[in-house]
């Protein structure tokens, strides 16, 4: 089985993209790396993977809508349970 790796681009104005070190995103955003990671690396997707042409050379735009785009208030809700 070749394991292939996910580049991830984070494509953020400059003065923000100093400042990440993570990529953070919730349930519905992360799916898609998952999904991606999963077709790339199991071998019972490998004719799937074949038929959507991903190997090596493929590129995959993934979008997700969310994150900490509020930092502080994603670290209250997350870290200390605020509700809405």
């Amino acid at each position: 089985m070749t394991v292939w790796r996910l580049r991830v681009c984070v494509f953020l104005p400059r003065r923000v993209q100093v400042r990440i070190r993570l990529l953070i995103s919730g349930e519905s955003g992360a799916i898609g790396v998952g999904l991606l990671y999963e077709l790339m690396n199991n071998m019972h997707y490998q004719d799937l993977a074949n038929r959507l042409q991903l190997d090596a050379s493929a590129h995959v735009l993934l979008i997700s809508t969310e994150g900490d785009t509020s930092p502080d208030i994603y670290e209250d809700i997350v870290w200390n349970g605020r509700s809405a």
